[in-house]
């Protein structure tokens, strides 16, 4: 299986001096991160967990309950606390400035999170494969935000100040990959990232509000968490915090590993239920099907719609199919 080894970063075709390399042990656990801040090294748990990161910050040390969910993380300078359900979903996140819980469900769908007792609910849309929000509200179900799908998210809308100062639109550096940029309706740059290959934050300008960076997902700056529907990742060490309910493939062994992210090969896999890695051409091919399907409820086309969800079952199909590419019936 081919792991991401060096990162070289460009900036306007020059390297910008952001360069890491990678080991790993044969499980698939990255042994070492090599930057221009130093090495940190990892060392784990016979079952994969992530027990103690040393970097040139300091030591972290991991403790995970019996279900293999991270409950602290313990840092130079901060403890990070994290809750669960019965069905090993996050539902609580503490440190010094914070207190975040979230709410589900029954199909284990995030529907609030409330930080520092200001709640947020999302009304998902559930026709795309995997739920994505439609709707943001507060605690009495106002709307505060909704967002327009194309191909992929475009764009988010505060509700009720439609205006060009109030929306944004999503620029992304390739289909099914990373929010680098969101702009007005006038084409004013508002927002600006820089991601390492596993997500972490290199630069980030904003002045606008905005969750969906990393993949397209919802970033956390309370947490420092990405939200991938069954699980929450955390790039800075480029893992899950839980293990992973989906148990793998025999023929695919970095799949058993139930912690690592993307057969840690960021560049070429995505893993958006946080339960079965995809390529980006299977996860550009699903947010084509989207786009499709809301081209045609917008156009009263129903060919359209037909089809798109046509297209979007076989390809939702091929993303747990390892070998078996999505697009097949748009050929």
């Amino acid at each position: 299986m081919a792991r991401l080894i060096t990162q070289v970063v460009y900036t306007g075709g020059s390297r910008d001096g952001q360069e890491e390399s990678y080991s790993y042990d044969a499980g698939g656990n990255r042994l070492s991160k090599v930057n221009h801040n130093g090495t940190t090294s990892y060392e784990y748990s016979s079952d994969n967990r992530l027990l103690k990161t040393t970097a040139p910050q300091g030591v972290t040390n991991y403790v995970y309950d019996g279900g293999g969910n991270m409950i602290t993380k313990t840092g130079p300078v901060n403890t990070f606390h994290y809750q669960y359900n019965s069905r090993n979903l996050l539902i609580g996140y503490q440190d010094s400035n914070n207190n975040v819980s979230y709410l589900y469900n029954g199909a284990g769908h995030r529907v609030a999170k409330t930080v520092n007792n200001v709640t947020t609910r999302y009304i998902n849309h559930i026709n795309f494969g995997l739920p994505q929000v439609a709707f943001e509200t507060d605690d009495k179900y106002v709307v505060k935000r909704y967002y327009s799908y194309g191909l992929g998210r475009t764009a988010a809308y505060d509700w009720g100040a439609l205006d060009k100062d109030k929306s944004q639109y999503y620029l992304y550096d390739r289909p099914g990959r990373n929010v680098t940029a969101t702009e007005d309706s006038l084409g004013k740059t508002r927002n600006r990232y820089k991601y390492g290959s596993f997500g972490e934050n290199f630069s980030s300008q904003e002045s606008y509000s905005n969750d969906f960076r990393y993949t397209g997902e919802q970033t956390e700056s309370d947490t420092g968490l990405i939200y991938l529907r069954a699980r929450y990742y955390d790039p800075e060490i480029g893992r899950f915090i839980s293990r992973d309910p989906f148990s793998g493939y025999m023929s695919v062994p970095e799949s058993q590993n139930m912690y690592a992210y993307a057969h840690n090969n960021p560049l070429k896999f995505v893993d958006p239920s946080g339960e079965c890695v995809e390529t980006l051409w299977d996860a550009a091919n699903v947010i084509y099907d989207i786009g499709k399907i809301s081209y045609g409820y917008l156009n009263n086309n129903q060919h359209a719609v037909s089809s798109g969800y046509s297209d979007l079952g076989a390809d939702l199909f091929a993303l747990v199919i390892p070998g078996l590419p999505a697009g097949v019936t748009k050929v």
